[in-house]
């Protein structure tokens, strides 16, 4: 019996510490890398990309996530064991391709290094070039699938090409199957980490010049922390100039600079690379902020919610305020109640249906504008009372504006009576010749394309995949262009027979995708309605399924420069 209420009271303070962990950091999450280290990775990862991008990754998420590192080559060899990332921060580690390629053993030493806790997030992310050595490894590695499916741990297999023809993994439809070359491994650790796991990053432009010192800035004028992350397609070095940083990691394809407190959010960088090797920029600030808050009841328009993020030792300076962050959207947590806000000029707004008497401002999800927010974002908002005589001055207004438009409706059909009169005149005398108006469509002279899509096929009617297609979006017009169009010009044919209705256009210089089809269509688990459109910026990924969902897509807008 003693036995049993010790199990029992361990029992209870497991779930008293997992509720409270997730509670109080709104993460808690388990990820672990797995790295095939076997002999055939000397041809598929030759420069060896994938451990530098293993290091970027486990340095990109939150101080409570825990993560873990394995690699695998005749047997499985924990780098890494499973820790917090404040309690154990990782460097770089050396990896020997050598041996044979036994990803049952890896697969199933990740799982069981993968806690079951309550309500905590785990993943799983392998990164091979396909190979399997043995049949009772590659049942190993099916066993350890299924047992991820059961435990529902997502898989993210990340296959590098082979130079010959590898054990074909697509068999496997329980992962999340990346096809890529090593050259895309940082672009593809990039878009699982800041679209899957919501890791915070702003994009900043690089020079166009490979050595020398190019020049930026933050978005932010007072930061406590930025981490600076710069990617390249090819080795070379880059420094700080005239900054030392508290941390830096120097990898040949990847280096990261961490600056406490710095004094300026002007920074320059001194490198030096080969031609042609695309850079890209990456930065995190973290900011320590509070909140101000204040709602309105605005004319015949929903009730509106304004929230102001502003610098602690500067409570009148928005945090938000450079216009990089002008129409930028936000997600929050109100009445647990899940919304959408838009920044203009440092302001949160948030338009409610229905304005409860207290509102309870539950999170602001700052990673979706790339930042990290050290403050608290939690607070009690009181609704605004309805002033009557402002609804009046309304209505008098409505009526005004009513009258003003029946006044010249009526002078246009007056109008219109006496051209037709002139017209019937002019018929008798010169003889009837119809009236035939100009059929143009306007196009907006600053609208163009840029930028290239690329198309991962996860799934067709057949339970197939096609490997990655790139299409080129760079042109000079404003013109819809439908997705049937940019498949076929891919050569994929007869997937999503609603792709016509689905179409990519510029505004300005942005890029909207416009669903007029039945089809389902996601940006970060968001829903684009049919009807509706959805705005997409470098290395968004959009995921397309056909009506029946037998059929699967994945869409990534790219730069033109390689990384």
């Amino acid at each position: 019996m003693k036995y049993f209420y010790n199990k029992l009271l361990a029992f209870v303070l497991v779930m008293i510490l997992n509720f409270f962990c997730h509670i109080s950091s709104g993460e808690c999450r388990e990820v672990v890398f797995v790295l095939n280290s076997g002999q055939s990775m000397n041809s598929s990862d030759p420069f060896r990309v994938a451990p530098e991008s293993i290091v970027w990754a486990t340095q990109n998420f939150s101080a409570n996530d825990e993560v873990g590192i394995v690699t695998f080559k005749d047997n499985a060899n924990i780098i890494k064991p499973l820790a917090k990332v404040s309690d154990n921060p990782f460097q770089n580690f050396f990896v020997d391709y050598s041996g044979r390629s036994n990803a049952g053993a890896g697969m199933l030493t990740a799982i069981d290094m993968l806690t079951p806790k309550f309500d905590t997030e785990r993943y799983i992310i392998f990164i091979t070039d396909g190979e399997i050595t043995d049949a009772q490894s590659a049942e190993n590695f099916k066993s350890g699938l299924k047992q991820a499916q059961w435990l529902k741990i997502p898989v993210y297999l990340v296959n590098l090409r082979h130079n010959v023809d590898p054990k074909n993994y697509r068999e496997y439809d329980s992962v999340k199957y990346l096809p890529i070359n090593y050259n895309e491994l940082l672009t593809t650790m990039r878009t699982i980490l800041q679209g899957n796991f919501h890791t915070p990053h702003i994009s900043l432009p690089t020079a166009n010049f490979p050595n020398g010192t190019f020049n930026f800035e933050v978005p932010i004028t007072s930061a406590e922390h930025v981490k600076i992350s710069l990617f390249s397609s090819k080795p070379g070095t880059a420094y700080l100039k005239n900054i030392q940083p508290n941390n830096s990691f120097q990898g040949d394809f990847v280096k990261i600079f961490d600056i406490n407190s710095p004094q300026s959010n002007s920074f320059g960088i001194d490198i030096n690379y080969p031609k042609n090797a695309g850079l890209t920029l990456d930065v995190v600030p973290t900011v320590a902020g509070t909140l101000q808050t204040n709602s309105a009841t605005k004319f015949f328009i929903k009730d509106i919610l304004e929230i102001t993020p502003v610098y602690k030792k500067a409570l009148n300076s928005k945090i938000l305020g450079d216009k990089f962050f002008n129409g930028k959207q936000i997600n929050l947590k109100i009445n647990d109640k899940n919304v959408v806000g838009v920044i203009e000029n440092g302001v949160i707004t948030i338009p409610l249906d229905n304005l409860d008497e207290e509102l309870a401002l539950q999170k602001i999800h700052f990673e979706d504008v790339g930042i990290i927010f050290d403050g608290d974002d939690t607070a009690e908002i009181v609704a605004p009372k309805t002033h009557y005589a402002a609804w009046l001055l309304a209505l008098l207004g409505v009526g005004i504006i009513a009258f003003l438009v029946w006044r010249i409706r009526n002078k246009q059909q007056k109008m219109a009576t006496k051209i037709e009169d002139a017209r019937k005149i002019l018929n008798e005398f010169k003889g009837a010749m119809p009236f035939v108006e100009d059929d143009y469509t306007k196009k907006s002279s600053s609208a163009n394309y840029n930028g290239k899509l690329v198309l991962y096929v996860t799934r067709t009617q057949e339970d197939e995949d096609i490997a990655p297609r790139e299409f080129n979006l760079f042109r000079m017009n404003a013109e819809k262009i439908p997705l049937s169009y940019v498949l076929e010009k891919c050569g994929i044919t007869g997937i999503l027979p609603n792709a016509k209705y689905i179409f990519i256009h510029p505004d300005n210089h942005e890029i909207f995708i416009e669903n007029q089809s039945d089809c389902t269509i996601t940006k970060r688990n968001v829903i684009v309605e049919k009807g509706g459109n959805v705005e997409i910026f470098y290395n968004d990924l959009i995921n397309i399924a056909s009506v029946d969902k037998a059929a699967e897509l994945i869409m990534v807008y790219k730069s033109l420069k390689p990384v």
